[in-house]
């Protein structure tokens, strides 16, 4: 008997010990994907810095997200993101909605004129994709906090520098989660930000 309760210790202690090895390596691994997803991007290159994960809530963070355009040799990134949290909506799940919310802190995006090519940008499709890899959840909320904005024309004379600061963005049932009587609700968004000459 006491070498039978031995054994099974033995085999919950092993159990324990590879949840743990996983759990301090899921990180990394989430990490690798990502960073894979984004060099898959036809026509950008990207990287993120570090990688959380939060099992108990259902969650992961996305730390230092940097997306760049091949073609642009300039220093200005695409799109940077200081955090990015991803999460299952709790309160939803109360209704029977499996949806999720995305929280994006101090995101940049950069446009130049002469690397606007539309005609070269990833499909539609392409985004849409990346985003389901990354958040496989329908996406319910979306908030933005702290936001910028910038348009750069170096070409023209004098030269255009347009930037909204400042931006704050609120999303939310972007999903049509429906209420109890099964009538759709509508979406409500919610957006203000600072522009040239202190404009709102």
């Amino acid at each position: 008997m006491f070498k039978a309760l031995k054994t099974s210790y033995k085999i919950l202690l092993g159990i324990v010990i590879v949840l743990i090895i996983f759990r301090l390596m899921l990180p990394s691994i989430v990490k690798n994907y990502v960073n894979k997803e984004l060099n898959d991007l036809p026509g950008y290159t990207g990287h993120v810095e570090d990688i959380d994960i939060h099992l108990l809530r259902g969650a992961y963070a996305i730390d230092g997200l940097v997306l760049k355009k091949r073609a642009d040799t300039s220093s200005y990134p695409f799109l940077q993101i200081n955090r990015t949290d991803l999460s299952i909506e709790w309160k939803q799940i109360i209704k029977g909605k499996l949806v999720g919310e995305v929280i994006l802190d101090k995101p940049s995006i950069h446009i130049l004129a002469e690397t606007a090519d539309l005609s070269k940008e990833p499909s539609k499709e392409h985004w849409t994709e990346t985003l389901k890899d990354l958040m496989p959840l329908t996406i319910n909320r979306l908030e933005v906090t702290n936001g910028k904005f910038t348009y750069l024309d170096r070409s023209s004379s004098p030269p255009i520098d347009l930037h909204i600061d400042s931006m704050r963005l609120t999303a939310l049932n972007l999903a049509n989660v429906e209420d109890s009587s099964s009538t759709k609700l509508p979406s409500t968004v919610s957006l203000s930000g600072t522009s040239v000459g202190q404009g709102h």
